[in-house]
């Protein structure tokens, strides 16, 4: 169904075999079928744990929803899935979310004025490509240190900083103007010029 929808699909034997895909393909959505590995709770957390900087979506009982999303899966569907809402649910994940009113990364807002540039990228960004892109428009000529950044795309969760600069090369190819620029060791701006 979903090779049909004209996703690529990388199947893996087991969890170690994913996170070794999922890492090698630079994939842009992890699905886990939990109703088949059977995986533990603490096993389960650790995979999404590790997976945290990639959505998830897991397939499961109807009545392990609530406890799988408190592990910190974006998504669960009841196994066997309906094929039109494992579409819809999976196309709602990769879409771009909408544009929220601006905030700066301390949580003041971001009046708009005449030396804001309305700033619109054309290109398919994945969701997490689409939070930092937001982010760094939202404080463009200002250096956003690599830590605050981090914390404004990810939260709380434990994220190593070769994760955010895999994030930024995605993102600086599909986005060519205005320039993203790294201060090494520092952070990155977005380039007002």
């Amino acid at each position: 169904m979903l090779k049909a929808a004209e996703y690529q699909i990388i199947l893996a034997k087991n969890e170690t075999d994913g996170l070794k895909k999922a890492s090698q393909f630079h994939a842009d959505l992890v699905i886990v079928n939990q109703t088949h590995i059977k995986l533990l709770q603490h096993e389960l957390s650790l995979l999404i744990r590790q997976l945290s900087y990639m959505p998830i979506l897991v397939l499961g009982s109807q009545n392990e929803a609530a406890e799988i999303l408190e592990l910190g899966a974006d998504s669960f569907i009841s196994s066997p899935p309906n094929p039109r809402e494992l579409k819809a649910r999976i196309n709602s994940i990769l879409r771009p979310k909408r544009k929220l009113p601006p905030h700066k990364i301390d949580g003041s807002n971001n009046e708009s004025n005449s030396n804001t540039l309305n700033l619109k990228t054309s290109y398919k960004l994945t969701p997490t490509e689409n939070r930092l892109d937001s982010c760094l428009k939202q404080n463009q000529g200002h250096l956003i240190e690599y830590q605050s950044l981090i914390n404004a795309i990810w939260g709380e969760d434990k994220i190593r900083l070769d994760t955010l600069h895999y994030y930024m090369r995605r993102l600086k190819s599909k986005v060519s103007f205005p320039r993203i620029i790294q201060q090494r060791g520092i952070g990155y701006l977005l380039d007002r010029s």
